[in-house]
């Protein structure tokens, strides 16, 4: 019997692929308001979101690099923190992700690194951060 991620997935997630990443992404540039004038965070989202997209059109990927740069861009956007930051949901997803295409230990991987990324930024403690975020 075939592992759960060498199945076919069904239609419903295939079209999840491809609309909560890019949803996540825009909730993050509205909510940092940073589409005009452009700003940092707009180009940490999409490249949050550019293993997705380029996944639609074809490139695949080799899968610690899509990690690697999901995890990198949400790092850049978690960075400076907001309330209620959406950012994180890209680690959510990522996680799911790997879930349905990879093994256990490559979950795993990715749900260590994810963990190390928000307790990396929760853990800087700088003048910068809110005070309730100290």
């Amino acid at each position: 019997m075939p592992a759960a991620y060498e199945l076919e997935p069904p239609r419903w997630l295939r079209v999840a692929n491809y609309v909560v990443p890019l949803s996540t992404a825009a909730a993050v540039v509205i909510q940092r308001d940073a589409i005009v004038p452009p700003d940092w965070a707009l180009l940490f989202a999409v490249l949050a979101a550019s293993p997705w997209l380029l996944e639609l059109v074809g490139i695949e990927l080799p899968k610690p690099v899509f990690c690697a740069i999901v995890l990198g861009a949400v790092f850049a956007l978690v960075w400076t923190p907001i309330n209620a930051d959406m950012a994180p949901f890209f680690l959510i997803y990522l996680v799911v992700r790997v879930a349905t295409v990879s093994s256990r230990a490559a979950v795993i991987a990715v749900v260590l690194a994810s963990t190390a990324v928000m307790v990396t930024v929760e853990l800087d403690v700088s003048p910068r951060k809110p005070s309730w975020m100290v």
